[in-house]
Parts: C-alpha cells; sequence; structure tokens
C-alpha cells in the first residue's frame, strides 16, 4: 500500500493498562570500541548507541496487524504521531533516566533520547567507560537489548577478503566515449536508454516509461506534496576537496539541480539534514566515503525521478554503521517525511556469523516498526547478488536486511 497518500486521522489510542515490561530477560549485548577497531585511540571521537525495549511491544503487534490488515477495525489506516509512540511505547522513564546519569556521567554528550534508542558522543574511552558502568546496573539491564560504540572517522580494520567475486564488471570505454552514445532510445526527443555491449543503462525518462508513470504524472500525480527520505552514509560531496585536504563539503543537491536540467525534469525541491553531525574524512574511511558519494547523488537524483513533484530530504548518517539506523529514526520520531527510502543492507545470516549480532536485528526492527505506526512507508534495496551472501565461502542463500524486516 501507498501508506503515505493515506490521510492519517490523528489517534487517541485506548489501550486497556498494563505491566510495562520489555520483550524478554536475554542477556543484552555491549560492543565496545576496540572490539569495533582493534587498537583505537582512546581519544578517539566516537558514538555509543544504546537500543532499548520498547514497552507494551505485545500491544504494538496487535495494533500495526489492526492498522494495516483488518480493514473492520476502528484503527484500520489511523497512524499515530511520534508523541502518541512515545507515550504509549517507550520504556519507563525511571529507566531512561537512569541510563542517562550513567553516559553523562562517564563525561558523554546525550544527542538523542528516541522511544528504543539513547545516543551519545564522547571520547572512545569514555564510551568504553559507559558501557562497563552499564553493565554493572542491574536496574536497567533487562531493558537494553544492546550497546554498542561507533568510532568516527573509520571504517573497517585488518578487512581483506575471503573469496573471489563470481562476477566480472564490464569497463566502460572512456577514451572514446562516443561508444556510449551510439546506440540510444528517446522518447519525445529525450534520452531514455543507452545500450552498450550487454549493459541496459536507463535514463530518467525510461525509467517513467517501464514503471508506466506517464498515466500518473500527465494526470498531476508526481508527489507534489509529499517528502521522500533519502538516509545514506556520508552523502554526495566534493571528492577533489576530500581527496586534498579531508575537507567535507556537500554538493547533493547541486548535482540534483544539474541532474534535472539534463534529463528536462522539473527543479527539485532538496534539503540535506545532519542528524548526528557532519561526516569526520579521514585516511581511514575516505576510500568508503568515496563511494557513497555515487550512491547518495543516484539515490537522490531517482527519487526525484520517479516523483518529481515531492521534496527530497536527504539524511546524512556520519559513518556506514548503526548511525544509518539512528538516522532512519531521527526521521521517524520527527515525523519529517511520507516515505524513506534505503538502498543499502546486509545480508541476514551476517548478523548470525562469529561474533553472533541477532539482537541488532531485534533493535533495528523496532525502527520500523515505529514507521508503521506513523504510517510512513520504508522501502530497502534487496540486494545486488540475488538470493545469495556473497560475503561468505562458501556462498550460502540470505535475503537481505532491512528488506527482508516485516514492517
Amino acid at each position: 500500500l501507498l501508506i503515505g497518500l493515506i490521510l492519517a486521522i490523528i489517534l487517541v489510542l485506548l489501550i486497556v493498562p498494563v505491566k510495562v515490561h520489555p520483550q524478554n530477560q536475554s542477556e543484552p549485548l555491549y560492543i565496545s570500541c576496540s572490539e569495533v577497531i582493534p587498537g583505537v585511540s582512546s581519544n578517539t571521537p566516537s558514538h555509543l548507541i544504546i537500543w532499548l525495549h520498547l514497552s507494551n511491544i505485545g500491544t504494538l503487534q496487535n495494533l500495526l496487524n489492526e492498522m494495516y490488515y483488518d480493514p473492520t477495525s476502528e484503527y484500520f489506516h489511523n497512524f499515530m504521531t511520534p508523541q502518541q509512540f512515545d507515550k504509549e511505547f517507550s520504556p519507563p522513564n525511571s529507566v531512561i533516566d537512569n541510563i542517562v546519569n550513567v553516559l553523562t556521567g562517564s563525561g558523554l554528550k546525550i544527542l538523542y533520547v528516541f522511544p528504543m534508542i539513547i545516543e551519545a558522543e564522547g571520547s572512545a574511552s569514555g564510551v568504553n567507560n559507559a558501557l562497563n558502568a552499564l553493565q554493572k546496573d542491574t536496574a536497567v539491564q533487562s531493558w537494553i537489548i544492546t550497546g554498542e560504540c561507533i568510532p568516527l572517522g573509520y571504517f573497517i580494520a585488518n578487512y581483506t577478503l575471503s573469496f573471489t567475486p563470481q562476477y566480472h564488471e564490464i569497463a566502460l570505454n572512456v577514451t572514446n566515449p562516443s561508444t556510449l552514445f551510439s546506440n540510444i532510445t528517446y522518447i519525445s526527443g529525450i534520452p531514455a536508454q543507452i545500450r552498450y555491449r550487454m549493459l541496459e543503462i536507463w535514463l530518467p525518462k525510461g525509467l517513467e516509461y517501464i514503471y508506466d508513470e506517464y498515466p500518473l504524472l500527465l494526470n498531476g500525480y508526481n508527489g507534489a506534496g509529499l517528502s521522500i527520505g533519502i538516509v545514506d552514509a556520508f552523502g554526495d560531496f566534493n571528492i577533489t576537496k576530500a581527496s586534498s585536504s579531508f575537507t567535507y563539503s556537500s554538493v547533493a543537491c547541486e548535482d540534483l539541480s544539474i541532474f534535472s536540467k539534463d534529463f528536462k525534469l522539473p527543479n527539485p525541491s532538496c534539503e540535506i539534514i545532519y542528524p548526528l553531525g557532519q561526516p569526520v574524512l579521514t585516511k581511514y574511511d575516505l576510500g568508503e566515503a568515496e563511494g557513497w558519494v555515487y550512491e547518495s547523488a543516484l539515490d537522490i537524483e531517482y527519487a526525484h525521478t520517479m516523483a518529481p513533484g515531492a521534496k527530497i530530504i536527504l539524511a546524512v548518517s556520519p559513518d556506514a554503521g548503526d548511525d544509518l539506523f539512528t538516522t532512519v529514526e531521527y526521521l521517524v520520531n520527527n515525523g519529517l517525511v511520507n516515505f524513506i527510502s534505503l538502498s543499502w543492507a546486509s545480508p541476514e545470516d551476517a548478523y548470525l556469523l562469529p561474533p553472533p549480532t541477532p539482537q541488532l536485528l531485534q533493535a533495528y526492527d523496532e525502527v520500523f516498526m515505529q514507521a508503521a505506526a506513523e504510517g510512513i512507508g520504508v522501502f530497502a534495496a534487496s540486494g545486488d547478488w540475488g538470493a545469495f551472501d556473497l560475503f561468505v565461502s562458501p556462498v550460502e542463500p540470505s535475503v537481505w536486511y532491512p528488506a527482508s524486516d516485516p514492517w
């Protein structure tokens, strides 16, 4: 369902009071800074994410089923506000206060308190001290799913591929680019598709055509009045400046304007936000960050292609770790968008590889449950490798997360 097109009715939930309790009593998972990046300096700027069990999770699951699958229910397509969700499903204030006190007592600054996330920033040593202190606080253990450190300015340590990719790249002829334009399909005089060797390169007008959007666009259904949130790590920045001096300078909206002009699209409505601060570019993460430049540009360009009247909000995470999910939650908890598009994913079985971290899947799921409760449509990439995980050897079948999340 295009749930973002449904007019949400302000709903005051009539929930029978029940004992507030977390989903289960499983042991929390704690991941220190040195476990993420071995040998990381104690003064490295870092984030700490504390993932919490929501209250009354059974009630929430039943409510979502009625919202989406029971047309006879009074709650069918009657979505909640962020404030209503917070009131009904956040952990008790005493739990939140306890955790916040531990974090600030370790010298950390609180960035956000969301229903299922408390995020703070400080040094790696401060984050590790907070994690150690939390493990000794018996009053909050049953409410914590995971506490994890995210050192900023790093990607991954000592990583090498353990397999030979089972595909090969087709290099474009950049020395004679005219060969790219020898076999082009046009629609109304505008390039729609380029065929090059075994590749079909679909341009904006071509995608609008193959998805049969022309009847919608001709009748004024172009996304006007709606907002699409694109969440990416690092965003679209000036690579030349970054490579020469590690300076971060966004060019996302400028690139989108040029793209729109070149392909005869309407002028875009574009905004960039950094809920967790601008990315920190270093020699350790620059290569990874530059890869996200193309990803981010592609995401906003083709969101604008498919909904040329919608406002595009690019929400940039400062890293490619779980701050991506905190950034999603920022959009959800502030009710900033009608839809969220995520072009990134990870094989679901990766969370079962040593050291296993299935707790994280439970934590992420709560973000998407809140999005569903608010009527926000979330669309996620299902992967580039079909039904298999190519990160392991031998390869094995695996769906991709968050596309596999039920909400």
